[in-house]
């Protein structure tokens, strides 16, 4: 019984808070780019902003379930390099994607 109830869906408060605030910026990167027009014009309409929380919110899921089934075998320094490598191949690639045409 003790193997199953590991509780590997309990989150820090910070780490929350840092992966709430990632999916957020991610989403709000995603909404600047759409469509071509790289600007914040969509804020006015009060519909998107529910696709907005809709788009957080998988963000934020997909960010939990990588760190419950990922993150919580490494510990101290292997989770902070890990995490770091990770995020720089993303920025790399996103960066990518933006400029080279």
């Amino acid at each position: 019984m003790n193997a199953l109830s590991t509780n590997r869906f309990i989150v820090a408060p910070i780490n929350l808070l840092l992966y709430l605030s990632y999916a957020t910026l991610l989403t709000l990167f995603l909404c600047y780019i759409d469509e071509g027009h790289y600007n914040f014009a969509w804020m006015s309409e009060p519909g998107v902003w529910f696709v907005f929380g809709l788009y957080s919110l998988f963000f934020l899921v997909i960010l939990l379930l990588v760190d419950a089934f990922t993150f919580r075998r490494l510990s101290g320094i292997q989770k902070g390099l890990v995490t770091v490598a990770i995020g720089f191949i993303l920025n790399f690639v996103l960066v990518a994607t933006l400029f080279i045409k």
